[in-house]
């Protein structure tokens, strides 16, 4: 029930407004990190050449396959993303949206109060082995001159991400990055994140916030490309 009512504030509200903040751009490459059911896709399917999708959980990874199978312009990989190529375990919630690399705090009060008031004081359900890799190490992303918008979207992961795209994000024109405001996930620091963002010369343009639950969708723009069409 909590995961359909989220979906629905996603589909009717939230993904809306990101929508109608790039209805002017012209959206020609777009990654979309943590593609779940493909919703962000979804919105720039028609104007976008090439659309590269991340989802590592095998159920959404199947589903994705099957919804875009005869588009020709849209690649989906299973693997995750993150600082460097190896194996790890991904966590599935039983909110499988929020299904996650990071480790969980369980001392966070977000935590603690999800987990009483929604999954019965169980919040994981499985995990199992995938692969890793870095966004720079993908050779049919690396051959793309430029790239419209990176979207990542991977609960508590995003630096781990970000540190493994330092050659992508030099050619990337948008950035649309999910940030938390609570602690839980262990080593989570969202000043590290942003000061990493700012770092790369990457500037701040617009936030979303979420309703009822405790994190913005941040919207940067790459300083190299500022003023060009």
């Amino acid at each position: 029930m909590l995961s359909n009512l989220i979906e629905k504030i996603d589909k009717l509200y939230h993904i809306p407004r990101i929508s109608n903040f790039f209805s002017k751009e012209k959206i020609h490459t777009y990654v979309d990190i943590g593609g779940y059911k493909g919703l962000y896709s979804n919105i720039f399917l028609k104007k976008a050449n090439k659309i590269f999708i991340f989802e590592p959980q095998k159920k959404y990874f199947k589903l994705l396959r099957l919804k875009f199978q005869s588009n020709k312009k849209v690649k989906i990989f299973s693997n995750a993303l993150g600082k460097e190529n190896k194996i790890n375990y991904l966590q599935i919630n039983f909110l499988e949206s929020t299904s996650t690399l990071s480790k969980i705090n369980v001392t966070s009060k977000w935590y603690r109060f999800k987990k009483f008031l929604f999954f019965k004081n169980k919040m994981i359900k499985s995990k199992y082995k995938i692969k890793v890799k870095k966004l720079d190490s993908i050779k049919e992303i690396s051959k793309v001159k430029n790239i419209s918008l990176i979207k990542i979207d991977t609960e508590g992961n995003e630096i781990n991400v970000l540190l493994g795209a330092k050659k992508i994000l030099k050619k990337t024109k948008f950035l649309l990055i999910e940030l938390h405001q609570d602690t839980m996930y262990k080593n989570y620091n969202q000043k590290e994140i942003i000061e990493y963002i700012k770092k790369n010369k990457i500037i701040f343009l617009k936030k979303f916030k979420f309703p009822l639950i405790p994190f913005y969708d941040y919207i940067y723009i790459n300083s190299k490309f500022i003023n060009k069409s």
